[in-house]
């Protein structure tokens, strides 16, 4: 208890009340399994919802909004089990509320106590809605009937989605949401009961309303919402499927100006150049919208892990990128992370033969902190969670525990600069001899650091010996996990993104890559030095993505906006270029360098200045210093390469 209560002292407070949300954050690992810690956090308001009458204890508050009711109680969160691990971090299947009226999903759910939760929930809506008519037409439908129009369809996804974020369960999607309300668009055009341009209005109006909350929602940086939209997508291997919603939503959303919802674009080779050339343009606006996940790449992949064709064909993400079959899976993928330069550091302070040495040794440590790793997070336990088995398709007398499938994902950090570091030691130590291994380790000069962090042989090049080292690397893994999925049913994956690349770093020791004590580690697929985006997208082109390599490889840049915007074709054909070369996933910071200096300088200057930051994009002025000078200085490398 005492040991569990100074670590929470140094958690963050990120809303009204002490509140920690994501799930690594809320729990504490004791060496045999994660404790729930909520109970522990003094102030934080938590009531338990088996019990109607405390449900009710929320007060629905009348909205101005003219076009849909949407409210979420910040200081309050209704959960029915402190002690429940709870399912989180994928999209809901609103093709359910869609589909059914609530009451027949309480017939068809045999009386559960989520669908009487959304009833009870619904009438209680209905009643603050005076003078809100149309709203209310929508919500008394809700309870008797299918979904009727455009802007029903959007206000029962908007009802469903809150109920989720109320009752705790955090970073959640939208799903595919230009397939979801691309037959009520249609009908609603041609009955002429909506203009295109009103139809734009609604989805400004929806996306307004699920970033009014933003920092409420935020895990542990304003911004990371998990809020995703999926757009476009092969349906089947011929087959793209582009409707006038896949442009229209990510045009609309940009227009806003907002960080948040944001948008994942899955590619293929097979979709329209004009999308993808539309794709280009909203990208050059700047606020990270969309992010590119090649479908050429990631289904195959998909298909090879285990997942079934069909379930691999729709497939959505967790909060970021990571790849998740739409309402079949709770796989939880954003667990643990390997951290490539701990194993390294520990293998330096070994007894080094040679280099075949050192890199035998420096696997086999990789080895064990995977075991490690994949320990901790098969200790998970999940309770039964009646919200989530309403919106992922299992048996209506079971539990979402018990989806199709459940499988767990670990992310990994520091992997480049283990590349960069063991490149600098085989050449200086063992090629060149101008240094021995414990001169190399020891050595704190600033010259001596800049020499190996700009040495120009560096992970991104697209060189063989590169290449193959990551793949070598990252295989050790890879064969582990495949071993460990052969034997059970709920299976291992990983991936190239380091999201936690400054928060790793900062419990980590320099590396021979030239990084210093507790500095950041590099971001994904990217490079730490000036080089071309064509080089860089060839290197992540020829990694290594098959067996359980598949969650989340994105390559990040950064771009000026004056260079999209006046290569708006060139980029197309670049990002069209990429994605038959079979790079996995994408995305692109627009935005310079003295902008950001001055936004760091003055942040009244840029006060709505929209960033990406690990798989999300953020308002600038929310993030904290070390975010802004490592974005500073990695938009300066990328310009550097063009100068």
């Amino acid at each position: 208890m005492k040991k569990i209560k100074k670590i929470l002292k140094k958690l963050p407070i990120t809303r009204k009340i002490k509140t920690i949300f994501n799930y690594t954050e809320r729990h504490i690992y004791d060496g045999n399994k994660y404790i729930n810690v909520i109970k522990y956090l003094p102030k934080f308001k938590t009531i338990n919802i088996s019990n109607y009458s405390n449900y009710k204890k929320i007060k629905y508050k009348q909205i101005e909004n003219n076009y849909f009711y949407y409210y979420i109680d910040e200081q309050v969160i209704y959960n029915y089990s402190k002690e429940t691990n709870v399912y989180e971090n994928f999209s809901l299947d609103y093709g359910i509320i869609l589909e059914n009226s609530l009451l027949e999903l309480n017939t068809k759910y045999h009386d559960n106590l989520a669908t009487n939760l959304f009833i009870q929930e619904c009438k209680r809506i209905i009643k603050t809605l005076e003078g809100k008519e149309t709203i209310k037409s929508n919500f008394a439908n809700m309870l008797n009937g299918e979904c009727q129009t455009f802007e029903e369809a959007i206000q029962r996804i908007l009802f469903a989605n809150q109920i989720a974020w109320q009752t705790g369960h955090k970073l959640i999607g939208l799903g595919r949401l230009d397939i979801l309300l691309e037959k009520y668009y249609q009908k609603d055009l041609k009955d002429k009961i909506i203009t295109k341009q009103k139809a734009v209005t609604l989805l400004q109006n929806a996306f307004s309303l699920l970033h009014k909350n933003y920092k409420f929602k935020s895990s542990s940086i304003a911004g990371d919402t998990g809020q995703v939209i999926i757009l476009g997508g092969l349906t089947d291997k011929d087959s793209y499927f582009n409707g006038d919603l896949t442009s229209l939503i990510m045009e609309s959303l940009v227009e806003l100006n907002l960080p948040d919802p944001k948008v994942v674009l899955r590619v293929s080779s097979k979709m329209p150049l004009e999308l993808l050339e539309c794709a280009t343009k909203c990208m050059s606006k700047g606020t990270g919208t969309p992010l590119f996940s090649n479908d050429d790449v990631i289904i195959p992949s998909m298909i090879n892990f285990g997942y079934e064709e069909k379930d691999a064909y729709n497939y959505s993400t967790s909060a970021c990128w990571e790849v998740i079959p739409l309402a079949v899976a709770s796989d939880q993928n954003n667990l643990e992370n390997i951290n490539f330069i701990e194993s390294l550091n520990k293998t330096l302070n070994e007894n080094i033969n040679n280099f075949d040495d050192l890199l035998n040794k420096y696997k086999n440590n990789i080895l064990n902190q995977t075991k490690e790793v994949i320990g901790k997070i098969t200790n998970i336990a999940y309770k039964k969670d009646f919200f989530m088995s309403l919106f992922i398709n299992v048996d209506k007398n079971t539990d979402v525990v018990n989806a199709k499938y459940n499988n767990l994902g670990v992310l990994t950090v520091g992997i480049s600069n283990a590349v960069n570091a063991i490149l600098n030691i085989k050449k200086y130590v063992y090629e060149e001899k101008k240094y021995t291994l414990k001169e190399m380790i020891e050595n704190t000069d600033e010259k001596f650091l800049s020499m190996l962090k700009n040495d120009n042989n560096k992970f991104g090049n697209d060189e063989e010996e590169i290449i193959c080292l990551t793949n070598d690397l990252m295989s050790v893994c890879a064969e582990y996990i495949k071993e460990y999925n052969s034997c059970n049913d709920k299976k291992i994956k990983i991936g190239y993104s380091s999201p936690n690349y400054l928060s790793k770093g900062q419990t980590t020791r320099a590396s021979l890559d030239g990084r210093k004590d507790f500095e950041p580690f590099n971001v994904h697929i990217s490079c730490s030095k000036p080089i071309p985006y064509t080089e860089l997208l060839n290197f992540a082109s020829k990694l290594d993505y098959s067996g359980p390599i598949i969650n989340g490889n994105v390559v990040d840049f950064s771009v000026t906006p004056d260079m999209i915007n006046n290569n708006i074709k060139k980029f197309t054909t670049l990002f069209s270029s990429s994605i038959k070369k079979g790079v996995y996933q994408l995305q692109v910071n627009v935005v310079s360098s003295d902008t950001l200096i001055k936004a760091k300088k003055d942040p009244t200057l840029f006060p709505n200045l929209i960033v990406r930051v690990w798989g999300f994009s953020a308002y600038f002025n929310d993030l904290t210093e070390e975010y802004k000078d490592l974005l500073i200085e990695r938009t300066r490398n990328y310009e550097l390469a063009y100068k």
